[in-house]
């Protein structure tokens, strides 16, 4: 029950899915949502938290700067509307195979972010993550969590998993996707079917 829930993956991986083809790149919502386990790549907030909030795609080579890769499924992150209209950093690595980790750390307690590189330095503030509202969020979201840990351990469990609601990647057919045997056997959606997957998560 002490699980971090603004705790940064420390691991890099490959992509979990790869689809190709689309030629609007909103299309790729649902493969993003998975890829990033429901939550912002930046800020860490997650679906079941806010279900009212907005999450949107955001380039990590700005479309200006890259109009090759506007399409281009490794070029997307899913965030919170918040961190994309916020960013500042010109460029953001993909978090999955440079994750933040690495560079960023959040106290369990506080909530306050601290930067355990000089990329963490530029992370932060590049992407606004020490901005007041960010700080607030996290603390109050750790005081919350805390709290159904100890009082109501089944609505805890509910805020720390996937969403009641999957999207089954099965059913989509992109143009052209090489991985998708493979990806979508690894979706949060066909584990859960399957019975392994991991909730609550970090």
């Amino acid at each position: 029950m002490s699980m971090h829930p603004f705790r940064y993956p420390v691991t890099s991986r490959d992509r979990r899915h790869a689809p190709a083809g689309y030629y609007s790149y909103p299309s790729y919502l649902p493969f993003l949502r998975d890829e990033f386990d429901y939550r912002c790549a930046y800020c860490l907030k997650r679906e079941t938290w806010f279900p009212d909030v907005i999450f949107s795609i955001d380039h990590l080579e700005k479309q200006s700067n890259a109009t090759d890769k506007i399409c281009d499924y490794d070029n997307l992150a899913y965030v919170c509307q918040r961190c994309n209209g916020w960013r500042l950093a010109e460029n953001v690595n993909d978090p999955i195979k440079h994750p933040l980790g690495e560079h960023l750390q959040v106290d369990a307690e506080s909530g306050m972010i601290s930067a355990l590189t000089d990329e963490g330095t530029i992370l932060i503030r590049g992407l606004q993550l020490d901005r007041p509202e960010k700080n607030q969020m996290r603390a109050n979201e750790i005081k919350a969590l805390q709290a159904l840990a100890k009082h109501d351990k089944a609505e805890w469990k509910r805020f720390m998993s996937y969403p009641e609601e999957l999207p089954n990647l099965a059913k989509l057919k992109p143009p052209t996707n090489p991985k998708a045997e493979k990806g979508i056997a690894n979706s949060a959606s066909a584990r859960r079917e399957a019975g392994t997957l991991e909730e609550p998560y970090e």
